[in-house]
């Protein structure tokens, strides 16, 4: 398990930029 990004979470939804950022940082640990 890679922890890719961590912020506190306020509502149910998270914020769009939150998973870009996770979403980015997965595409350069896997090498895509």
């Amino acid at each position: 398990m890679v922890l890719l990004h961590a912020y506190k979470k306020q509502s149910q939804k998270a914020p769009q930029h939150e998973i870009e950022t996770a979403l980015r940082r997965m595409k350069d640990i896997l090498g895509n």
